[in-house]
């Protein structure tokens, strides 16, 4: 069993420190860690807000006069035009044999594909590694999962992007 250290964000299987995807990421230089943690930490603030919300624990208007507030419109608004059924939140993948671990921040299923997807929410730019770390999630998962990024912004509106690209986890491997 995986275990994850929020506070370090480490994760280990049996004693044994496992990267995280985006760490494998950051070591072949496809991520510039330079300038990301004050953006990474909204992100995670943005991830676990989503969450509370998904599980019916929130609602958006509880943050109305706080900055996320938009971007959590833009959640919701994501969530009514393509109504995905949320299958799982925050499940960890991955393992000794995979060589790493992740978080696949929603599984989903929609309504037009039986398949289940793998769905990230992003609050900054659209960045090339973006589709490389969701195929690292399938990876660490061992399934091939459809995936798609969820860009959110400050003003309340989203663009989804699918990533179909196979070079993705050709890139990760």
């Amino acid at each position: 069993m995986i275990e994850f250290d929020p506070i370090r964000h480490r994760y280990n299987e049996g004693g044994v420190l496992l990267l995280s995807v985006t760490q494998v990421l950051k070591r072949v230089d496809l991520i510039d860690a330079s300038g990301v943690s004050r953006r990474a930490n909204f992100g995670t603030e943005i991830h676990a807000a989503t969450a509370l919300i998904d599980r019916g624990e929130e609602v958006a208007e509880n943050y109305e006069k706080n900055a996320k507030y938009q971007y959590l419109r833009a959640w919701e608004l994501f969530k009514e035009h393509h109504h995905p059924e949320i299958v799982e939140i925050g499940r960890i993948v991955g393992g000794i044999a995979a060589g790493c671990a992740g978080t696949l921040y929603r599984l989903v299923l929609f309504p037009w594909d039986p398949r289940p997807w793998v769905v990230d929410i992003k609050t900054g730019k659209e960045k090339l590694w973006h589709p490389v770390q969701l195929a690292g999630y399938c990876y660490a998962a061992q399934k091939d999962y459809r995936r798609m990024v969820v860009y959110i912004d400050g003003r309340g509106k989203f663009r989804a992007k699918e990533c179909r690209e196979e070079r993705d986890v050709r890139i990760f491997k």
